[in-house]
């Protein structure tokens, strides 16, 4: 047994992990804090893991975010959800709608896009990204659906420049 197995260790270990969390919030200090302490006591449960596991699948999914495989983002996320469906804060919800919003971009499904885009504006109001996004969003469904609306008048312009 090495002196990082001992509880004396382990509360080392923690308290170095505390410090190079500083720039964490209040609360998050404080539920760091209390799963450190947990650890550092032996009291590893179920909880914790699940604790553990949640957040790597949150982490992860802004990460695959950050690269644009959104796909990957939303399965990380509904991962999540899965473990613990109450504790995913706004900026988790920011990017799920967000990531759904441009998926359905890709899929020029551009009203719906606008609609995920919209929620994710009233998570964060100040972030400009789902404000431009729904932007774009609402100009390419006007666009789109204009794009019918010449080709059919084009088709029926050749129609009667026919018949003339």
């Amino acid at each position: 047994m090495n002196e990082s197995d001992t509880p004396d260790g382990l509360r080392s270990k923690n308290m170095d992990l505390l410090m190079a969390q500083d720039d964490l919030s209040v609360d998050n200090k404080s539920t760091i804090n209390a799963k450190a302490n947990q650890i550092a006591s032996g009291k590893f449960c179920k909880e914790m893991y699940e604790y553990l596991i949640f957040n790597i699948y949150i982490y992860r999914s802004y990460g695959y975010v950050a690269i644009e495989k959104y796909e990957h983002a939303l399965e990380d996320l509904r991962k999540a959800k899965k473990i613990a469906p109450h504790a995913m804060d706004k900026a988790t919800i920011y990017n799920k709608w967000l990531s759904r919003g441009i998926l359905k971009m890709d899929t020029e499904e551009y009203l719906m896009a606008s609609k995920y885009f919209s929620k994710a504006s009233l998570r964060f109001p100040g972030n400009k990204d789902a404000f431009c996004l729904n932007v774009i969003s609402i100009v390419r469904s006007y666009t789109f659906s204009l794009s019918d609306k010449f080709i059919d008048d084009s088709a029926k312009y050749e129609k009667v420049y026919q018949t003339r």
